[in-house]
């Protein structure tokens, strides 16, 4: 039983963590001039969407074999070409991302080394190293990913908490009922909120891990983007809070210097003047 309970938990810390990574930290940016109030309907507008999608591409799940890919899914609900197709959009949609987190991965592991060695190793070498720590966990299998998965996401928790405990406190209410200053903005925040509830690609795994149990695993996905719903919620509310539309050190001023993250990050820091604000978002950043 308590066995049981702790896979559980690991598959729903997989659906968070596969949902939230650094992108999450650009969501105000593209919301700011939705308004918080309009934000806060997208949001839960997405995450409605996508729950419900993977619900959908469960229950496909669960009418086949367990060892059921959605390349095999495909092939027998749409054929070869369908198939191909498929197969082909997965292959470059994860190699798009294994690319950004071996690439962010080698820089944290770069500058860490920097910071205990004078000798400069080469990046390719720093990305082999990097590739194959986390390639082991892989390559031993879903139990070891699910370990590690764990402590990488406590981690991660703990610099989000710390980053909105230090924010809350510093929250203007007025800032928060700024109007939104046009529909195509909507339009240019949607594609960015609905990749960030992106998880249905550990499906199929969550459900070999788990078994087929219908009730669990629809537990497991919408506790899993409910808690990536909440996390993105605090995060807008904080920097939308904070940070002004308008005028010096504002959104508009990171704009006008064509900046984003990195320059979001800095204004922020000058407004609370804690440079914790900084380190804690970007230890989010590098990890995930």
């Amino acid at each position: 039983m308590k066995t049981s309970f702790y896979k559980t938990l690991g598959c729903i810390l997989m659906v968070t963590g596969t949902a939230v990574g650094a992108g999450m930290l650009a969501i105000p940016l593209v919301t700011a001039a939705v308004g918080f109030s309009d934000s806060v309907f997208l949001l839960l507008v997405c995450w409605a969407i996508m729950s419900f999608t993977a619900l959908l591409i469960l229950e496909v799940n669960l009418a086949f074999s367990e060892s059921a890919s959605f390349s095999s899914m495909s092939g027998q609900t749409l054929g070869k070409l369908g198939q191909s197709i498929t197969w082909l959009s997965f292959l470059l949609l994860l190699y798009a991302l294994t690319a950004a987190y071996i690439t962010g991965g080698t820089s944290l592991l770069s500058h860490m080394i920097n910071l205990v060695s004078s000798h400069h190793i080469p990046n390719w070498l720093n990305s082999l190293l990097f590739t194959t720590a986390l390639g082991v966990f892989v390559v031993w299998g879903t139990h070891a990913v699910d370990y590690l998965n764990r402590f990488l996401m406590s981690i991660k928790g703990l610099s989000l908490l710390l980053l909105i405990l230090v924010l809350m406190p510093h929250i203007q209410p007025s800032l928060l009922l700024s109007p939104n200053q046009g529909p195509h903005y909507v339009l240019i925040a949607v594609p960015i909120l609905i990749t960030s509830f992106g998880f249905h690609i550990v499906i199929p795994s969550i459900r070999q891990y788990l078994g087929p149990d219908p009730k669990k695993l629809r537990k497991v996905i919408l506790i899993g983007s409910s808690l990536p719903l909440i996390i993105y919620l605090l995060w807008d509310c904080s920097i939308l809070g904070i940070i002004p539309a308008n005028g010096p050190n504002s959104f508009n001023s990171i704009a006008a210097q064509q900046s984003s993250i990195g320059g979001m990050l800095s204004i922020l820091e000058n407004w609370l003047h804690r440079p914790i604000v900084f380190a804690s978002a970007n230890l989010h950043k590098v990890l995930f």
